[in-house]
């Protein structure tokens, strides 16, 4: 495991509609659909601190891999590497959890970071090497770090 590297989980998430979503807190001033809206209008991405909409080039994905990594301090840059690439904050509640999925609803997935304010950097790239009758798949990384 690279030097400053905590935690690392693989998932599969079915993804429909092109858009994954991160919840790192219980409640929030905004619906689901006001950050997608907010997502939508900026073209990648929306949070209202605790919880992401991220956009996906591909609008259905069976099987998207995504990666969430957890740092103790800013981890290598590498965002050149990718096709898509942006970097915020999130603060992750009380639960110290941050809850993964979609809006195809199949999947719910958890990853634990104890509870407090990070920096967060998603990256993704798309198959497009792909034949046009078969649907594209996705690779997405989420790095957190304080």
């Amino acid at each position: 495991m690279p030097v400053g590297l905590i935690r690392r989980q693989s998932y599969e998430l079915a993804i429909d509609y092109g858009q994954f979503y991160l919840f790192a807190a219980t409640s929030s001033d905004l619906e689901l659909t006001d950050i997608v809206d907010m997502a939508i209008e900026h073209g990648r991405f929306a949070s209202d601190g605790s919880n992401f909409v991220v956009l996906s080039p591909i609008s259905y994905d069976p099987k998207m891999k995504l990666t969430v990594e957890l740092w103790s301090a800013p981890p290598p840059n590498d965002r050149d590497n990718w096709a898509v690439a942006f970097e915020s904050e999130i603060a992750v509640g009380e639960n110290e959890n941050i809850s993964i999925s979609s809006a195809a609803g199949l999947d719910y997935l958890n990853f634990y970071a104890p509870s407090g304010r990070y920096n967060v950097d998603v990256v993704g790239s798309i198959d497009s090497a792909r034949a046009p009758s078969v649907r594209s798949t996705g690779c997405w990384r989420v790095r957190l770090w304080p």
